[in-house]
């Protein structure tokens, strides 16, 4: 029996055909009930034929049959409505759908004369479409082949492409003139394409840009605008536009160069679903546009800037005759060159936590205070005006207020403090730089953009400031500094995942790119990755042996599939038989070279909110840029397994 998910592939197949104007009538025309307001039923249960009456009723009037590609996720998207007037194909309409109007590319429209036997035949009643918002073709075709490519890439359905790559609201689209789309591009202007990772990027490339004129594109601009742009795109004007991953989606006709601003960021990858990755959407487009790359750059052989970074390696070893190293973090902040930071105007302090510390532990027996919903410690935190201190799970947010100091377990009268957050590292810093201002960015401070924006701006601004942040910073170019520091290097670097290494190296080069000098906080300065911080080159080639020997990105396609359950049981059951129904398939069609999947296993926070969280990777063993659209099918047959309610992570950078 073939599953849900394996026929919405084989109706992307379907209409992916139909697209390319081999367009076949469906066997029986479907809709809904002749009145809107009733409740949608299945087609299947319809069994009123259409009367001879009303078919000659139809055919005397001038009425057309339209297919139309329902931009939902449903297993035949192609429905069939009828209309008052002829559409051309590529309109964008509105249809019902249960109950609902949603959007719609016209298929084909056909004169109802041209039809009456399938109608007569059909046994369903016909339900008129709802209204067109473009009155023109607003998708050029190479654009058509690209969503084509995304949706066999990503192995999801082509209307949830077509519908993310649309601008929002809908009403954009309202009163879209008639643009005739060029056959192809005379002279020697081009169209020229520069991404950027989130929005607070734009303004500082179009300071870069000088005088040049540009266009910036994202879904939050006005209807007005994003109708504008679409447009002048659509009708080959030579432009240079500015934005996020979303603007691989406009009409390109003449796209001539795509250049990645900041490619070294994470940020590029999608968090949610559809898991994106600008990388490799970049890679597809530039094929059907035979465009230069620009500055295009590609996970571990990626381009990090060339010049020399000035650093230093503040070392403090642990002491293995304590058993608590209470006074650790107070060492550190001894061994830092005091004087040198005191004569610096702009210092960054990079602590990738939040709070005051991250866990709090008993001296005594070891017991940590941890949060009743999650797999995690709760995180102290301490009000700066009373001094109260607040455990907080920043997964759940599950707070527990003014925690007694006496150990639950031994009813010890000692409690230590383990690991330094944002807070704890505010208040120490105090006392060796009382001169400068202190600002704090991270997702407690800094809960919008906006508040983002707000406190860079005072940084900037203030003659003497020091700002303490985590990770989150990097979403924003960072200003000139004179001085920055890593606090915490060994936790980030002990992170269990293929590419810890590599997150922390960016880091430090992307701090070492805007100031003078980076201070690294280590309890061991002999790890290889510090020897190769000025010879970028070498720590790659080292990073990609390692790779392609244990199977990880970019030498293999890593798909992980997560699924969450409140009962542990169930969970370990059901992955238990989707991971054998899996293999079974491999085995059975002969993939094992080609494909690869794992045990299941708990996910790095196993449990969050009540919920556990389990995943299993799959393996496409073949480099990224190897992958043939055969191979991407096989995987996609394979996946079609999945039932729904997994969340199914294609291109995944992390294996936690």
């Amino acid at each position: 029996m073939v599953s849900y998910k394996y026929q919405v592939f084989r109706s992307s197949c379907q209409f992916i055909e139909l697209l390319n104007l081999e367009f076949a009538y469906l066997n029986a025309v479907q809709g809904r009930n002749e009145e809107r307001k009733k409740p949608y039923e299945d087609s299947t249960a319809l069994s009123t034929a259409v009367s001879d009456e009303e078919i000659a009723k139809y055919a005397n009037s001038t009425m057309y049959i339209i297919k139309a590609l329902v931009l939902e996720s449903i297993p035949d998207p192609v429905l069939t409505y009828y209309s008052k007037q002829p559409l051309a194909r590529g309109n964008l309409i509105t249809v019902p759908l249960r109950g609902k109007a949603v959007i719609a590319f016209v298929v084909s429209s056909t004169p109802i004369k041209e039809t009456k036997l399938s109608v007569k035949h059909a046994g369903y009643a016909l339900q008129p479409i709802m209204g067109v918002i473009s009155e023109a073709p607003i998708i050029s075709p190479r654009q058509k082949l690209f969503f084509e490519r995304v949706a066999l890439r990503y192995n999801i359905v082509l209307p949830l492409v077509l519908k993310y790559a649309l601008p929002s609201p809908t009403k954009t689209f309202l009163h879209f003139p008639s643009v005739p789309i060029p056959k192809r591009f005379e002279g020697t202007l081009s169209q020229r394409l520069i991404l950027v990772p989130t929005e607070a990027f734009i303004n500082h490339v179009v300071t870069e840009l000088g005088d040049q004129e540009t266009i910036i594109y994202k879904k939050s601009l006005p209807a007005k605008e994003q109708r504008e742009t679409w447009i002048r795109i659509l009708s080959g004007d030579p432009v240079t536009v500015i934005g996020l991953s979303s603007a691989l989606f406009l009409p390109w006709h003449s796209l001539s160069s795509i250049e990645i601003y900041d490619a070294d960021n994470g940020l590029y990858k999608n968090i949610s679903s559809p898991f994106f990755e600008t990388h490799i959407l970049v890679q597809e487009l530039a094929k059907i546009h035979t465009s230069s790359l620009g500055d295009m750059m590609y996970h571990t052989t990626s381009k990090i800037v060339a010049r020399q970074i000035e650093y230093s390696l503040i070392e403090d070893k642990k002491d293995p005759t304590r058993r608590m190293q209470r006074d650790l973090f107070s060492r550190l902040i001894q061994n830092l060159p005091q004087q040198e930071l005191q004569q610096c105007n702009k210092i960054i302090i990079l602590v990738n936590r939040c709070g005051y510390t991250p866990f709090v532990l008993c001296v005594s027996c070891g017991y940590m205070y941890r949060c009743p919903k999650c797999s995690v410690g709760l995180v102290s935190h301490e009000n700066d005006a009373s001094r109260a201190k607040r455990l907080i799970c920043h997964h759940c947010r599950y707070v527990e207020k003014n925690p007694q100091d006496i150990c639950p377990e031994c009813h010890g009268f000692l409690t230590g403090f383990s690991g330094v957050g944002t807070e704890k590292v505010t208040e120490a810093f105090r006392w060796i730089l009382p001169s400068h201002t202190f600002f704090a960015f991270d997702s407690d401070t800094a809960k919008t953009s906006k508040k983002e924006e707000a406190i860079l701006k005072q940084f900037v601004e203030s003659s003497r400031g020091v700002l303490v942040a985590t990770e989150l910073v990097f979403k924003h170019s960072l200003p000139q500094l004179d001085a920055s520091l890593i606090i915490d290097t060994d936790r980030m670097l002990n992170i269990p995942d293929f590419g810890s290494e590599e997150r922390v190296f960016r880091m430090i080069r992307t701090l070492g790119s805007s100031s003078k000098h980076v201070y690294i906080c280590t309890r061991d300065s002999t790890r290889p990755i510090f020897g190769y911080i000025n010879t970028p080159e070498k720590f790659f080639e080292r990073e990609s042996g390692a790779r392609e020997r244990y199977g990880y990105p970019p030498f293999v396609e890593l798909t992980k599939i997560i699924y969450a359950h409140s009962s542990k049981e169930s969970i370990e059951s059901t992955m238990s038989t989707l991971t054998a129904r899996m293999r079974e398939f491999i085995v059975s069609n002969h993939f094992e070279a080609l494909l690869e999947v794992s045990d299941p296993s708990p996910a790095f926070i196993s449990k969050i909110n009540r919920r556990f969280y389990y995943h299993i990777l799959v393996r496409l063993k073949k480099g990224l840029t190897e992958i043939t659209d055969e191979d991407l099918r096989t995987r996609n047959r394979l996946l079609s397994l999945v039932p729904r309610g997994f969340t199914v992570n294609i291109g995944a950078s992390s294996i936690l």
